[in-house]
């Protein structure tokens, strides 16, 4: 029930135009004041649509001294804040905490956190704990964003890095043929690299444009 609850609410969020694309060329930051300007991210770098599509809609923020962050990595509690707002979830009621590490000291995101981990969106290791701070793999990615936005396998990846046996075989499967996710080069996915917040924003972005909507989320 949480999960078709979850679908329902983001699919809500999502279609009424939480994501609102501020893709414009040629554009001139002082011909338009209200435009969001980061040192770190020149108009014709790789990820600058992405990043201002997430910036405008208030998901992700900068640093506040006028950097975006550009090859830092995204950190567990970073990623679940994000999603928080992406999918317009709400507290209700009082929220159990199953972490060890998770408090109101221990992280700015507390709510965040322990909402996602209702939804079952996250969950903690195998000693209990979240690690708020720890990077984000690759492949622990791809889980994260089949967990939130409930993509399926279309059919098998071609990311020769990726074992049969891998344990997020299938959430990458599914993000590579719901087109949310590509490799490295060289037919290769490197699930165990680190996501910095640059490429965040891009899986982001794609995951919420390429959202699974049917009818039956309705019902």
């Amino acid at each position: 029930m949480k999960k078709n609850m979850l679908r329902i609410m983001a699919t809500v969020t999502i279609m009424g135009g939480l994501f609102v694309s501020t893709n414009v060329p040629n554009v001139k930051a002082e011909e338009y004041p209200e435009m969001i300007v980061f040192d770190d991210v020149p108009v014709n770098y790789w990820a600058y649509d992405d990043i201002m599509d997430v910036v405008y809609n208030k998901v992700m923020l900068g640093y506040g001294n006028g950097k975006f962050g550009v090859g830092d990595n995204v950190t567990r509690e970073q990623v679940a804040a994000v999603l928080y707002r992406t999918l317009n979830l709400k507290r209700e009621g009082p929220l159990k905490n199953p972490y060890k590490d998770i408090s109101e000291r221990a992280t700015m995101f507390l709510d965040e956190i322990l909402v996602l981990t209702e939804h079952g969106i996250f969950k903690g290791d195998e000693k209990g704990n979240f690690r708020p701070t720890a990077p984000v793999t690759r492949a622990e990615m791809a889980q994260i964003l089949t967990n939130a936005f409930t993509f399926k396998v279309k059919k098998n990846h071609t990311f020769k890095d990726v074992p049969d046996n891998h344990w997020a075989k299938n959430a990458i499967s599914a993000l590579q043929s719901n087109h949310v996710i590509v490799g490295t080069g060289n037919g290769r996915f490197e699930p165990n690299k680190v996501v910095t917040r640059e490429q965040y924003a891009t899986f982001l972005n794609r995951a919420v444009f390429y959202f699974p909507v049917k009818d039956e989320d309705y019902e």
